[in-house]
């Protein structure tokens, strides 16, 4: 049985993130962008959905914009 941690990278890498995780001081820290996310979590979608869909990180929040057909 693996961690926390290896099974936190077996999914990342399952979604197709490829950011690596730094260590800075007594901190892992693990970046993705927001073109990264939308890729990740909507790789399954057919490409016209895909483009409906808008994904970005404001202050703090996570703001996703969906265009209705």
């Amino acid at each position: 049985m693996s961690g926390m941690l290896g099974d936190l990278f077996k999914q990342m890498n399952m979604l197709g993130l490829a950011s690596r995780p730094q260590l800075m001081q007594n901190e892992l820290v693990i970046e993705i962008t927001e073109d990264e996310f939308k890729n990740a979590t909507t790789k399954n979608l057919d490409p016209r959905a895909k483009e409906a869909i808008s994904i970005q990180f404001k202050e703090g929040k996570m703001v996703i914009r969906i265009k209705l057909f």
